[in-house]
């Protein structure tokens, strides 16, 4: 278990590497707000996601790209007059295709974004009787506000605010905020 932070560093690692043409690659903590019908399911907040990155400029302020995230959901819901509880969990994978305008800045870097993509959701429900799991694959929009604060020239803390928004699938709409706060690298 304790090899797994060590794979996901070195995965990394080796990625940032391999991405050198890459003008950003990044990766943040996320904490997630659920709304819409998201809430309904898991009304709860999440203080566990991660997201990883990379963008490339295509032009002078802006950058095409693509990123990956992971949100857990979990919520327990009492079962009136039965004294059980009914445990509801959601987890959310978006993956997105991205653009992203910059705004002018040296040490301080302002940019809106969009993402198109998908995001796979897993909705659990358990009690003490049943577990059930359904899974579904949700047509996803991104948009994006956030900053880039750079304490090198090839480093910088990244802040940012999203919100995913996946159309209906099997009668759920998949919604919430994410804000994330993590690290930047700069190259090429």
């Amino acid at each position: 278990m304790r090899r797994i932070p060590a794979l996901v560093g070195l995965l990394f690692l080796l990625t940032l590497g391999a991405y050198a043409q890459v003008s950003y690659v990044g990766m943040t903590y996320n904490l997630s707000f659920p709304t819409g019908d998201t809430k309904s399911f898991v009304n709860s907040n999440s203080y566990i996601g991660f997201a990883f990155e990379a963008r490339r400029l295509i032009r002078s302020g802006i950058s095409a790209g693509f990123s990956l995230a992971w949100n857990g959901f979990e919520h327990a819901v009492p079962l009136e007059g039965t004294g059980l509880e009914e445990k509801h969990g959601l987890t959310s994978v978006p993956i997105m295709l991205t653009t992203h305008a910059y705004f002018s800045g040296e040490r301080f870097i302002p940019f809106v974004g969009v993402g198109a993509g998908t995001i796979y959701t897993r909705a659990t429900t358990r009690t003490d009787q049943r577990d059930l799991d359904e899974t579904r694959w949700h047509l996803a929009f991104m948009p994006e506000a956030g900053c880039i604060i750079r304490f090198s020239e090839n480093a910088g803390l990244l802040l940012n605010v999203r919100y995913y928004y996946g159309l209906e699938a099997k009668d759920f709409t998949v919604s919430y905020w994410a804000a994330g706060i993590g690290l930047i690298w700069t190259g090429g």
